[in-house]
């Protein structure tokens, strides 16, 4: 008899599982919608616009890199379930990118650079020698993938983002206007920029990786050199001589590490040089604004710290003046 009562019961459960409609497996732990967005300081740029009862969640973990990162299979299952996935594009991590095109069908993703026009090619990770004095045009060739450290491409973004959640249910009634709200204060972040970094125009800077070019393009600054061009490979003996040659010959101040990277070498370096060593941070926080806020005072602080030949950041000329 006890049998016939489990047998009944396996039944049932099933039954009921079955009655279950498709769409409540996109949910999260709160049981509503969930969007994923691929880096973590997106999060605070999605999150205000979406409706009530909507989870916003990053696909990398803040902390982490995107740069080599390994989806585990409860990624997938996340991909597999959200009701919108956020993409910065192709480059920036091609084995999130293949696993958003083998889990979520194309009407479920929005793509940063495709939305905004932004072509980003191959090559941002692969290493090429120093020819002269842009460095920052060849560091990595190809375009630079990191989108939302750019104000104006992220200003540009939140004017987008309110359509393309309403188009899939997912917006706040008001988003538009919560979209301005946020857009003000991202423009006002691109202003801090500009001002107190116009002092430093020509200035060059040693990164961790080759996350900055889109800020050192916009704001008048050089990245002279980067430990460690492949964000997923140890610097090799060339890379750390490529960094010494840039110290000396742009008259360098500070070396930027990042806290998705180990530090040790970066340190080692700048002790020997004589230089000091600031943290800039493209990924590891949900906060846009504050991540930002923090980067440019590292940047200026950075910028202002005298070269080894004794001149500041902001006394001394750039190297390719006459």
């Amino acid at each position: 008899m006890k049998t016939r009562w489990w047998v009944l019961l396996g039944v049932f459960g099933v039954l009921v599982y079955g009655l279950v409609p498709a769409g409540c497996s996109r949910s999260g732990s709160g049981g509503g919608p969930v969007v994923l967005v691929e880096v973590a300081p997106l999060v605070s740029l999605v999150r205000p616009l979406v409706a009530d009862g909507v989870e916003v969640r990053s696909i990398v973990p803040a902390g982490s890199s995107p740069h080599g990162y390994q989806m585990s299979p409860s990624d997938a299952r996340r991909l597999r379930d959200a009701a919108m996935v956020v993409v910065v594009g192709p480059v920036l991590e091609p084995s999130i990118s293949r696993a958003v095109g083998r889990q979520v069908e194309r009407d479920r993703v929005f793509n940063i650079a495709e939305a905004l026009g932004v072509e980003i090619e191959e090559g941002h990770h692969h290493h090429h020698d120093h020819h002269g004095h842009d460095l920052h045009d060849c560091a990595g060739h190809g375009t630079d993938p990191h989108l939302w450290l750019d104000p104006v491409l992220v200003d540009a973004l939140l004017g987008a983002l309110p359509s393309a959640l309403a188009s899939r249910g997912l917006a706040a009634s008001d988003a538009e206007q919560r979209a301005e709200s946020l857009r003000a204060e991202v423009r006002e972040v691109g202003a801090a920029y500009e001002a107190r970094l116009e002092p430093f125009a020509g200035r060059a800077i040693i990164t961790h990786h080759d996350a900055f070019r889109r800020i050192a393009e916009r704001y008048g600054i050089v990245i002279a050199q980067v430990i460690r061009p492949v964000a997923s490979v140890e610097p090799t003996p060339g890379d750390l001589s490529r960094v010494r040659a840039a110290v000396a010959e742009y008259g360098v101040g500070a070396v930027f590490i990042e806290p998705q990277f180990p530090d040790g070498l970066p340190r080692r370096i700048a002790s020997r040089l004589g230089l000091e060593v600031h943290t800039l941070d493209p990924e590891s926080s949900e906060d846009w604004l504050g991540m930002m806020r923090a980067n440019l005072d590292a940047l200026v602080a950075g910028l202002s710290a005298p070269a080894p030949g004794g001149a500041s950041g902001a006394d001394q000329e750039s190297p390719d003046a006459p």
